[in-house]
């Protein structure tokens, strides 16, 4: 029987967690406490960098046969890179800029299992309509944006400036999960269905 290694979430996100959970995945949660302060760079590297600076504060707690996940996002946009908002003013700005506009949502992925540890990102395009500013100000007061890169959730209310987006959307609500897991199958020979419980009337192959 094919050993299936403990999955540890370096992450405080609820979205990322409740995107395992939803998979049938539960994972163990470790809120790293990590440094995110990197200095601008080109985008895709800015997540895989951040991505692994979050495993790397967590590892010592962790077993050598755990299978370490973390992921960073952010949206970019006219050469800028937008985290999460540090206030009202700066969720305006943002919103304000992303108004009309066609975006990237990148996110970051790093993986650690048994002494090894790979990156990679993945990228979704999201076209928003033309958000007027009555809208803009209403969002806000939901306090929706603040925890949330580029102050906005597709997955809560941010859905009704969404016009469409190009690639993974769950991607945009925080953890691209078709890269994730092609990682874990490429990299270090792990089938999502491996994670699974079996269940007593499974066909044998």
């Amino acid at each position: 029987m094919k050993t299936v290694p403990n999955i540890i979430l370096a992450s405080k996100s609820a979205r990322r967690k409740e995107i395992f959970e939803h998979l049938g995945l539960r994972p163990t949660v470790l809120v790293s406490g990590a440094d995110e302060n990197i200095p601008e760079t080109d985008p895709r590297l800015f997540v895989e960098e951040a991505a692994k600076r979050k495993i790397d504060a967590v590892k010592h707690l962790c077993s050598k046969s755990d299978l370490i996940i973390a992921s960073d996002t952010i949206v970019f946009y006219n050469g800028k890179i937008l985290g999460k908002p540090n206030g009202k003013s700066q969720a305006i700005e943002m919103l304000s800029l992303l108004s009309g506009t066609t975006h990237k949502v990148i996110s970051g992925i790093a993986v650690t299992y048994n002494g090894k540890t790979v990156t990679s990102h993945e990228t979704t395009e999201v076209t928003f309509r033309k958000i007027d500013q009555k809208e803009v100000i209403a969002y806000i007061n939901t306090g929706e944006p603040f925890d949330k890169a580029g102050g906005y959730g597709i997955q809560d209310i941010a859905a009704i400036f969404t016009e469409k987006i190009n690639g993974d959307y769950l991607n945009v609500v925080g953890l691209p999960v078709f890269r994730l897991f092609s990682l874990l199958k490429l990299e270090f020979q792990l089938d999502f269905f491996d994670f699974l419980p079996e269940k007593n009337n499974t066909i044998k192959y």
